[in-house]
């Protein structure tokens, strides 16, 4: 068997519905498959149900009455992924990285008085 290694150029296909998520929090687990799940979440606060405005004869708005009853915060499921075991621990490694590569610029510039 030979030991020569080879290249092979990757070529990143980025779809037009592709998005960028903000996410607050994570839910997830190991599925009937034995697969990992994990659900990448936004919390906010809730937006009002209603709204009563008093305006003057201009239309300018002079007062704003919120109905906020209900949830405190609205949890929303931003996207899901699912993957391998193999997959996760290589983005446990990847983020382990990321996150050793934030603490230690952090430290730095924290030291830098």
């Amino acid at each position: 068997m030979s030991n020569d290694k080879k290249k092979i150029k990757v070529k990143f296909h980025i779809p037009d519905n592709h998005k960028l998520h903000f996410t607050t929090s994570v839910w997830g687990g190991i599925n009937a498959k034995g697969m990992v799940e994990i659900h990448f979440l936004h919390d906010r606060p809730p937006l009002p149900k209603t709204s009563t405005d008093t305006i003057d004869d201009n239309g300018t708005l002079l007062q704003s009455d919120i109905d906020t009853s209900g949830y405190s915060i609205v949890r929303t499921v931003q996207t899901g992924v699912v993957m391998d075991i193999t997959s996760a621990k290589n983005l446990l490694s990847w983020l382990q990285e990321k996150i050793e590569t934030w603490e230690l610029k952090n430290k730095e510039s924290n030291n830098v008085h």
